[in-house]
């Protein structure tokens, strides 16, 4: 996966301990580069020399731009002239101030390292108070468990940024009938985030599909099945099952491979005799993030979750239920989550739960084909991109995995909720989704990246959504 490109320049002054900085420094560089190995978040280019007067910094700038830098760490070696740092801002990167500890507690201060970055910051966030400066303070000697976290954490949350400026994501058909909530204008995914839209005929897939001829299909028909733990499926149905994913492949490879939205329902069971949530979660499950009902901003926000766990499986589920009792919430879908996601009685292949010759009110015969499965346990964290892109909602908990039953499909009970970093009971959880009006598709990945999420937003200007505690009266929705 691609990695974030960064740069480290290191500030001084004569008047304090430049030999003493300049060690320091040199430290850095090799901490740096061990890190950028050990995450593989990130490539570092270093000006190797401690930059003194404002010619060097216009040099040093320079350099760092030549090398496409995405986001510059600004290293105090000691407290410095201001001017230094104009030469940086013009970059027009994110920028990383980071100051360093004090050597001794008593005499003449060495470095004057704390001061230096204050009055960066000063300077960024008061003299060019007409220009947004995006900047982040930093303080630890490398190597630092708090300071390394700190740097992850923005690692993570630039390189998911990149990550969306260079993708594309397909839709196949259109929003599915009746889902008015997830109407979307490309205009405002390609304008806040560079992620460009690309449009796929269903009739085109529909084509292919019924006249595909190729032997790589029965190789994905014995993947498919070695991946379940059991199956309740016709052999004929992983056939077409295993077409349909042939050809959304191709469909999202054409495009680089981002994101794929899918207008799953009632399209394909009517055209194509067939219940896609196996397919989705195979194409889910193999790293292409894949939405159904057509949910755009849904499958953007699972990239997201992908790109900032390093290439995690997310899920797209419903809010179907909430416990009062134990506090806890049931996220539910058809069933088209990734087979990674399964609990220890694994991944069962299982008709549709309303759709197909078991549900006594559907009258469809085709292949009615869903990954049965429970979450299993473990943090997972909750994100959508919201309010046209504005805004993102930022959740967590952890699964309970097979000790509470759920229905069928795709399902797992979550507890230990929260929002954002505000502990949250599940009326109120469910009480902060229904009074800001989020949409009713909840993208889903393991771990837990709320503080990433939290700086992705900040670095973008979404508002995070803050928790509304539940209460009898109404509350109005916030725009």
């Amino acid at each position: 996966m691609r990695k974030l490109k960064v740069g480290l320049v290191g500030l001084c002054q004569p008047n304090f301990n430049v030999p003493l900085g300049r060690e320091i420094y040199n430290r850095s560089v090799t901490f740096m580069e061990r890190l950028g190995v050990e995450t593989q978040e990130f490539g570092l280019f270093a000006i190797p020399s401690l930059v003194a007067t404002p010619e060097e910094a216009r040099t040093a700038a320079k350099k760092l731009k030549d090398e496409g830098i995405e986001f510059l760490l600004i290293q105090h070696a000691t407290l410095s002239s201001g001017e230094l740092v104009f030469p940086f801002v013009e970059m027009d990167v994110p920028l990383g101030l980071w100051a360093l500890p004090e050597p001794t507690l008593s005499g003449t201060i060495p470095l004057g390292s704390l001061i230096g970055m204050n009055l960066c910051s000063g300077i960024l966030g008061r003299y060019f108070k007409d220009k947004t400066v995006r900047f982040k303070w930093f303080f630890g000697a490398p190597g630092e468990a708090a300071l390394v976290r700190r740097l992850v954490t923005s690692f993570r949350a630039l390189k998911a940024i990149e990550l969306l400026k260079g993708s594309c994501i397909t839709l196949i058909g259109e929003v599915a009938p009746g889902f008015y909530s997830l109407h979307f204008d490309p205009r405002d995914i390609y304008v806040r985030f560079g992620t460009k839209v690309a449009f796929g005929e269903f009739c085109e897939l529909k084509e292919r599909v019924l006249s595909l001829d190729v032997p790589e299909v029965f190789a994905i028909v014995k993947e498919m099945q070695e991946m379940g733990s059991g199956s309740l499926i016709d052999e004929k149905d992983f056939e077409k099952a295993a077409r349909v994913y042939f050809v959304l492949r191709e469909m999202a490879e054409r495009h680089g491979y981002g994101g794929l939205a899918i207008e799953c329902w009632p399209r394909f069971y009517r055209e194509l005799d067939l219940v896609p949530c196996s397919v989705i979660g195979f194409l889910n499950e193999k790293g292409i993030a894949t939405a159904c009902e057509g949910d755009v901003w849904g499958v953007l926000s699972m990239m997201l979750l992908n790109y900032l766990s390093g290439g995690g499986r997310s899920t797209l589920m419903d809010l179907a239920m909430f416990d009062n009792v134990d506090d806890s919430i049931l996220f539910w879908h058809c069933g088209p989550t990734a087979a990674c996601w399964a609990s220890g009685r694994g991944l069962i292949y299982a008709p549709h739960c309303n759709i197909g010759e078991g549900v006594p009110w559907s009258s469809f015969k085709g292949a009615s084909m869903v990954n049965d499965l429970v979450l299993r346990e473990g943090e997972i964290t909750i994100a959508r991109i919201t309010k046209d892109g504005k805004k993102i909602f930022v959740g967590s908990g952890r699964s309970v995995g097979e000790r509470k039953p759920g229905y069928d499909g795709s399902r797992g009970w979550v507890e230990e909720l929260y929002v954002g970093r505000e502990r949250s009971t599940a009326p109120d959880f469910v009480n902060t989704v229904m009074v800001h009006g989020v949409e009713h598709h909840f993208p889903i990945v393991m771990g837990n990246l709320v503080e990433e999420l939290m700086e992705f937003g900040n670095w973008l200007g979404l508002e995070v959504l803050p928790l509304v505690p539940y209460a009898v009266h109404y509350q109005k929705p916030r725009e």
